[in-house]
């Protein structure tokens, strides 16, 4: 062989050697690369924020993977390897077997509903956006008569007229703008902890849950959401049904629930327990789940006593009336579920003492009219200790918000449930009489989601147009007195004085519509007052109901 061609030889194998080396390392970065775009794409649709598709692994990328395993309770190393990407695909695999599952959890759609089921926004965007940022509110952690806790609960109630108005009318722009809503609550982590796992602090996370099980259902029903959404949504909903799973001592398991024993083991929280989980059952195809609603509502009929009384709740003083009703409508509403997918709770009748819901509904009407019936069961004084003058077990005071026009309390929510599937029994007959309804509007789900009012609304309903304002001297002066003893408990200083009260009752005394801001002015109170105490006043003077119904919340 000549020099030349050794030469020529060896230059080639070099080069050659150098491009294999090259591509040797070329090879496995793009392989990488490849496997972190697999990754943040399946972390994106996890709920995990992994930043943009780019096959970059950053900080974003590895702490979305540390948060994806501290809620899967698995380990990480900070590497991202095959294992990693295993882990993700059957995360993925897991979630998107499960949507494919949904029960139904929505009542039948109508093609109309009434005018007056369209709600005013009042937490617009840009003040949720605000309420969230201020960091003088911890809007995360819930802590129930916590500093934030006032606003949790406004928060809550708007959210509640939000989902119902798009479950009412899902539309192109109400799908934006409650999905708008709902991811600014999700990226700024509302709701995601518990101050303590305790009956108050899960309720609160339980009526988010719930709300927006029902929301999310309704969504992906008219395919409002895409993959990405769903994930997201599914995730979100996934890690605070988490924070609820270790109630166990207030009802998650019903494992202390024993027919006709132990009161406080298992009442209305142990059933709002249960709801959550047929609703989560029903959204994530866990048939563990979906069955504690048939395993609740069987056994709340099973444990009725004779004369057919949810005796659990009808132990609790002067709120007996309240806490019965929220109960009716837990169980309404686990059995509506059931209805939707073709089995019937209604019907159920108790082998061991021979009752139906039915009985159930009973007791409380006969109640209402005969009130020594439930006093039996309220002067027992049962788990409301902690209550001001519990021992007052005869206060009408809840009573009334069932028997009044007014429904701001969300009281009557379970008889309109209850009226759609029976309208000729003989229980709703009596109930029509007993129980005023579509006099005003319902703003309050009582914790169980939905609002009955509209979307059970009866065709041509309307609401009634007779509104009455009690606006006489002496009802004006109890519920001023009950207002600004709320605003001294809250130093919030003087509201108005006696003669401004005096000046505002004799400019409204016979009149009966509505008044804004400018009519108080214009009656003669100071614009600098108005202003400032504008919500106030303004409920003062509108306010349809009694005055004991008032004084039970002044300020809202």
């Amino acid at each position: 062989m000549t020099q030349f061609m050794f030469t020529l030889k060896h230059g080639i194998i070099k080069k050659l050697l150098s491009t294999l080396t090259t591509l040797s390392l070329l090879i496995p970065h793009a392989v990488f690369a490849d496997t972190v775009a697999q990754s943040q794409r399946m972390l994106n649709q996890l709920g995990y924020n992994a930043g943009p598709v780019d096959g970059a692994y950053g900080g974003k990328t590895k702490r979305a993977l540390e948060a994806f395993y501290a809620k899967s309770g698995g380990s990480f190393d900070g590497k991202l390897n095959a294992n990693e990407v295993i882990d993700l695909r059957n995360a993925v695999k897991e979630i998107k077997t499960n949507n494919g599952k949904h029960k139904k959890i929505l009542p039948k759609r109508y093609s109309i509903y009434p005018d007056w089921c369209t709600y005013e926004n009042k937490y617009t965007y840009e003040r949720i956006e605000n309420l969230l940022g201020n960091k003088n509110h911890d809007l995360k952690t819930i802590e129930l008569f916590g500093k934030s806790d006032e606003h949790m609960l406004v928060m809550i109630e708007q959210l509640t007229l939000y989902v119902n108005e798009f479950i009412l009318h899902p539309n192109q722009q109400n799908a934006n703008d409650i999905k708008k809503i709902y991811f600014l609550l999700f990226k700024n982590n509302f709701f995601i902890d518990l101050h303590e796992n305790n009956h108050d602090d899960s309720l609160n996370m339980k009526d988010f849950l719930i709300l927006s099980m029902y929301l999310f259902q309704a969504l992906n029903r008219d395919n409002y959401l895409n993959t990405s959404e769903k994930q997201t949504f599914l995730s979100e909903i996934q890690k605070r049904f988490d924070k609820i799973k270790p109630a166990h001592k207030w009802g998650f398991t019903m494992s202390k629930c024993k027919i006709g024993r132990d009161q406080w083991s298992c009442q209305n929280h142990t059933y709002s327990h249960q709801l959550t989980r047929t609703l989560y059952g029903a959204t994530f195809g866990s048939s563990k789940d979906y069955a504690m609603g048939e395993k609740m509502y069987k056994f709340a009929i099973d444990d009725l006593k004779p004369d057919g009384a949810l005796w659990r709740e009808a132990v609790r003083g002067r709120w007996s009336w309240s806490y019965y009703a929220h109960t009716l409508g837990l169980l309404l509403s686990i059995a509506e579920i059931y209805k939707h997918n073709g089995v019937d709770l209604y019907s159920y009748k108790s082998d061991k003492n021979g009752l139906t819901i039915h009985d159930a509904v009973s007791f409380l009407l006969e109640s209402i009219q005969d009130n020594e019936k439930i006093w039996l069961y309220a002067k027992e004084l049962k788990s409301v200790q902690h209550y001001i003058n519990f021992t007052d077990y005869k206060s009408p005071e809840y009573l009334q918000m069932l028997t009044t026009t007014a429904e701001r309390n969300g009281l009557k929510n379970w008889f309109y449930i209850y009226r759609n599937n029976f309208p000729i029994h003989p229980n709703t007959e009596l109930g029509n009489k007993l129980i005023p309804t579509y006099k005003s509007k319902l703003e309050h789900s009582q914790h169980i989601g939905i609002l009955a009012q509209c979307l059970y609304a009866e065709k041509g309903q309307k609401l009634a147009s007779n509104e009455k304002f009690d606006r006489d001297v002496i009802s004006m002066e109890k519920k001023l007195s009950c207002l600004q003893s709320a605003f001294n408990k809250k130093d919030m200083g003087e509201l108005l004085s006696k003669s401004d009260m005096l000046l505002m009752s004799k400019a409204f005394k016979n009149d009966q519509k509505p008044k804004n801001k400018s009519n108080l002015i214009r009656a003669g109170l100071n614009p600098i007052l108005v202003n400032k105490n504008k919500k106030y006043l303004l409920r003062l003077i509108n306010f349809t109901g009694n005055v004991e119904t008032f004084c039970s919340k002044p300020i809202k």
